[in-house]
Formats: C-alpha cells, structure tokens, sequence
C-alpha cells in the first residue's frame, strides 16, 4: 500500500471517531472478555513487587479510546500501584475518563493526545514518549490494530510496543478477525461494495487495499466508514517473527471477545527472561493456545 493511501484511511478513521466519539464510546464501557486472560498472564509472568505495591506497575495503553483499561486494571490487581498511561489521537474518546479515574485509589491515571501512527510514517522525528520508554511492565495495544493500514506500518506498531517493555515485562495485543463473524463479514463486504459507488474520499479506489481490508459503516450513519483489517493467523505468525527481532517471544495466543468467544485473537509476548521463570524459552517452545474462555465483550 503507498504511504498516501495510508495517511488517507488514517485520516478517514480519525474524522470517524471525531464524528462519532460519543455514540461509540456509548457501546464501548464494558470490559472485553480477554482481557481477564491478559491479566492472568501478567499475575504469572511479571514480579510479585509490581503486584503487591512494593513498586509502581507501569501500564502503557496505547490508542487507548475512552482508556476503559484503566478501571479494569484497577480492579484486576487491586493490591498494585498502577501508573497508568493512555495514548491517543482522539481527545473526544478519552473525554472526562482522567477526572474519573481519579476515584480510583490504586492508579493514576495520564493521558497524552497524540496520533500513534504518525511517527511511524517516518516523514518526521518521532518525539520522546512513554511508547519510546522502555519500563513498562505491560504495554497493551487492544481494539486499534485492524484500524492500520498496511502490514509495514502493523509490522512497525507492533515493534513500537515491545520496545516499549521493560525486561520481563509483557506486551499484549488484540487482532479483529470480523471476517470469521458471517453477519459482520456482510457487513463488511456491503460498506465496501457502497464504498466505491460513494467513495469515502477523492480518489478511493478499492482496488488499492491489500488482503483483508475493508471498510466498516457505523450503525445507521450515512457514509460513516472507518478503514478495518481482519486478520489471519499466518498474519500474526509474520509479526510473532518480527517481534521476536525486539528480544521478546511469544507466551500466549488464545482467542475471546464476542458472542462467539473467538471474535478477536490476541497474542501476548515477553521481552527477556520471564520474571518468575528466569528462562526464555526457545523459539520452539509452545505457548498456550485456545485456552476455553467465556466470552461477553462485543468489538
């Protein structure tokens, strides 16, 4: 995909969600199902000190939307000390969330409006920020990666991510697979098939979009597309691989969210030897896969 497409589906999510804050945010409060298997993955893997309040847990939530992570968080690991950092380009999301964080005894709660994918275009310097820092202890990425257009500039969030982590820390990462999901698979084939009567933008041509990709409506707004990727497993192999380059592996793959329970996929990666474990598994270790899950979040 050429870099001018890219900032075009870019720019079509970013008036989307400019355009639509409130009623997305509206259906989007609940907590998602995987996410209570991330957590079990971090009680496992980082040091019991990052638990237990002896030291700050550092999270890292970027494209964290209305940053509902935040509250989860709070309540998954109520004996932490949770530095709380949110990252976004939409300030209409992340709304008031700050000032209600604050009610929350065990996390702070920071929020930094800024466009994520931006600095990966490489056109210009990318500035300090907690994405560049890494001391996370867990650095999640959930919801937004079938927002990014092009397999170099997922390939590239994802490096951004693990680099983010400290040694020991985790970095987890949801992937939308809509297109397992027949009626949002319609769905998605019709907004597209609309797309390029009424193109959302001078000069859309459908053709352009590489594999998997697709354009979403919103409920019953007219023309409101946002730009999506369904994934597949071979695509999350490719960036397994390519994380693996950042020193982190991968200890977990499982699929949750939705009415089905496999709606998204998600990978959960550590950098260095394991906190607990003191070993890095080799390459061809097995993580744990497909664990049953019970699932109530809808994407």
């Amino acid at each position: 995909m050429n870099r001018a497409l890219a900032r075009q589906l870019i720019e079509l999510n970013n008036r989307f969600y400019r355009e639509n804050a409130s009623s997305f945010s509206a259906t989007r409060q609940a907590p998602w199902a995987g996410w209570e298997h991330v957590a079990k993955e971090a009680r496992a893997v980082l040091p019991a000190g990052a638990l237990d309040g002896s030291h700050r847990l550092r999270v890292l939530d970027l494209a964290c939307g209305n940053m509902r992570l935040a509250p989860f968080l709070a309540q998954a690991f109520p004996h932490a000390r949770i530095d709380y950092t949110g990252i976004d380009a939409s300030e209409d999301l992340a709304g008031h969330s700050c000032d209600l964080l604050k009610e929350l005894g065990n996390l702070d709660a920071h929020f930094i409006a800024r466009d994520v994918l931006e600095p990966l275009l490489g056109e210009h310097p990318a500035p300090p920020s907690p994405d560049t820092d890494r001391a996370h202890d867990l650095a999640c990425c959930f919801g937004f990666l079938h927002h990014v257009p092009s397999f170099e500039l997922r390939a590239a969030l994802v490096e951004r991510l693990c680099q983010s982590t400290r040694p020991g820390g985790i970095a987890a990462i949801s992937f939308w697979q809509f297109m397992h999901d027949e009626r949002l698979a319609a769905k998605a084939r019709d907004a597209t098939a609309s797309a390029k009567v009424r193109p959302p933008f001078p000069g859309f041509d459908a053709a352009q979009l590489e594999n998997d990709d697709y354009l979403l409506g919103w409920q019953h707004a007219s023309g409101g597309y946002r730009y999506c990727h369904s994934f597949e497993e071979s695509e999350l192999d490719e960036l397994v691989q390519i994380a693996e380059a950042q020193g982190v592996h991968e200890i977990a793959r499982f699929s949750a969210d939705g009415k089905s329970g496999v709606l998204n996929r998600y990978l959960v990666l550590a950098r260095g030897a394991l906190a607990r474990g003191g070993i890095t598994p080799p390459r061809s270790a097995r993580p744990v896969r497909d664990s049953p899950f019970t699932a109530t979040g809808i994407k």
